[in-house]
């Protein structure tokens, strides 16, 4: 990945971290920057300074339906089957 691709809420994976990790925000440091993210199995907080060689072996995870859509549907269907008929 390129600096430029690193946005808040894009979830990356490679070798650097032991699970997909959740882009929170980056802080540019010169020639390198800060990745803070939260782990998706543990929810643990991970603030790792990558150099361009580290980022080229980060990949973005394929982005999903957003998890409202998901809510709403359960919350209707919820909904459906408690009305009196």
């Amino acid at each position: 990945m390129e600096i430029d691709q690193l946005k808040p809420n894009i979830t990356v994976r490679g070798p650097i971290f032991p699970e997909p990790v959740q882009i929170i925000t980056i802080i540019p440091m010169g020639d390198s920057v800060k990745l803070i993210g939260k782990g998706l199995n543990t929810g643990q907080v991970h603030e790792p300074i990558l150099n361009s060689d580290q980022l080229t072996q980060l990949e973005a995870s394929p982005e999903k339906e957003p998890p409202r859509l998901s809510l709403t549907i359960t919350i209707r269907h919820r909904a459906g089957s408690a009305v009196c008929r």
